[in-house]
């Protein structure tokens, strides 16, 4: 009986030792990991960047995707620590602090080839627009038209792919794409990539949004993510 006794005592003090060094361990373990949301179909495309930043870090990188406007929504709320890739606007700036960029991004308008339209037309801003649901190009289409008294309504679908689509059955004239995207949608759909005329909007730099939130529990990690960024961009 006492040996019983010595041997619950043993395992009662490696318990007692062991236990708290787990907890500890899982506690910081959690506490060194972060989780970026990116867009369903270009996360993909997007984490290989950001993991390269990450392997430069003392942190553990986690990658989730979902929808554009939900991936910001949840990093607003704190459900994520940041998204990604995302360019400058300033509804995020309030919940958030955009990081060094990855790459920058062209915004084009796009028409179908033959049209005859061009953004040099007077009425140019008369036509049927769409653009891709809950991203900046959308937001700022919106504004934009309106900020010049046109009521023209803008279709808004998920994606460039359905764009696309509409552009080619003369459903929208014009189109406000991200490149990358767009020549995305060509490769993987099977279009034909002279059947459109692309315009140049602007050129806008793009990287990781980390909530102000997650900043402020973390005040070191911001400076070391974009230093790690210079060895993780395009240009590199």
């Amino acid at each position: 009986m006492t040996s019983f006794n010595s041997n619950k005592m043993q395992v009662f003090i490696l318990l007692a030792l062991f236990v708290p060094l787990l907890l500890f361990s899982y506690s910081e373990s959690t506490a060194r990991e972060v989780v970026l949301a990116g867009e369903t179909n270009r996360v993909v495309y997007h984490t290989p960047y950001v993991e390269c930043a990450f392997t430069q870090l003392d942190y553990r990188l986690r990658t989730v995707g979902i929808p554009w406007k939900r991936a910001q929504l949840s990093t607003e709320s704190g459900k994520f620590d940041g998204f990604f890739m995302a360019t400058q606007n300033s509804s995020r700036d309030a919940y958030a602090v955009l990081s060094e960029p990855f790459f920058e991004i062209d915004w084009l308008y796009v028409v179908k080839r033959g049209s005859g339209i061009s953004p040099a037309d007077a009425d140019f801003f008369q036509n049927t627009f769409a653009a891709e649901h809950g991203n900046s190009r959308m937001k700022w289409l919106i504004n934009k038209i309106k900020g010049m008294g046109i009521t023209e309504q803008v279709i808004i679908r998920p994606n460039s792919t359905n764009i696309l689509k509409l552009l080619k059955i003369d459903r929208v004239q014009v189109s406000i794409e991200n490149g990358e995207s767009l020549e995305r949608a060509i490769a993987n759909n099977g279009f034909d990539k002279s059947d459109f005329k692309t315009y140049l909007v602007k050129t806008l730099r793009s990287g990781v949004y980390f909530s102000k939130a997650f900043l402020a529990d973390k005040p070191k990690f911001l400076p070391l993510f974009n230093a790690a960024v210079k060895n993780c961009n395009k240009n590199q």
